[in-house]
């Protein structure tokens, strides 16, 4: 393994420097693609009946409504418009996706239409995101 692969982990963030920044960047994308790497050889490894002290592994069971237009139906019958609605995320662009898929146009249009259409009903929310600046 290479020594020195993760800078000091002891020192405090808010310490450091505009300079420091964009190398320590740039190390947390490989270490995060590192780390995703080590997680799943583990996995493999402990799959093919090999040991890794103090780790296992274990199936994650999750539900998925298979007929949402059903589902959404009988909970409307069963418990009421208000719990119905509740239980339904809208979203921008999985309306879009749909839009684009019936009208057999770009998202890019779906979503203008959709903008038009639902204008008054949409607010802009604004989040900060970092990202690497293309040179």
């Amino acid at each position: 393994m290479k020594a020195g692969l993760v800078p000091q982990l002891d020192v405090d963030p808010a310490s450091l420097t505009a300079d420091q920044l964009p190398q320590l960047l740039d190390e947390c994308e490989r270490v995060e693609d590192f780390i995703k790497g080590i997680r799943e050889r583990a996995k493999q490894m402990i799959l093919s009946g090999e040991t890794v002290l103090g780790w296992r592994v274990s199936d994650v069971k999750r539900q998925e409504i298979i007929d949402q237009e059903a589902a959404f139906t009988r909970i409307w019958t069963d418990y009421g418009r208000d719990v119905a609605m509740r239980s339904i995320k809208l979203s921008l662009p999985m309306a879009a996706a749909a839009v684009a898929r019936s009208a057999e146009i770009s998202q890019g249009k779906a979503k203008a239409q959709l903008s038009r259409t639902l204008s008054a009903l949409i607010v802009e929310a604004v989040s900060t995101r970092l990202w690497r600046q293309r040179e």
